[in-house]
């Protein structure tokens, strides 16, 4: 696995140990330690594969992890 793969694994693994069901960019990045700029780049790769969804919230844009992505994490 190279850095972005981890990268990956790291910002979806954030997903599913959250307590929240929707997560913000700078909240994400506080998480795992990655730029917010980084952040983005791999959210939209993630969105890309179908791993991630975006969402318009009241508070404004979120993510959340599908259930495809879930099953990366979990198998």
């Amino acid at each position: 696995m190279n850095g972005k793969d981890d990268e990956r694994y790291k910002i979806l693994k954030a997903f599913s140990e959250s307590r929240y069901i929707y997560r913000s960019l700078g909240g994400l990045s506080k998480e795992t330690g990655i730029s917010k700029e980084n952040v983005q780049m791999i959210l939209n790769i993630l969105i890309n594969h179908e791993l991630v969804e975006q969402a318009n919230r009241p508070k404004g844009v979120r993510f959340l992890i599908t259930q495809k992505g879930r099953q990366i994490i979990f198998n």
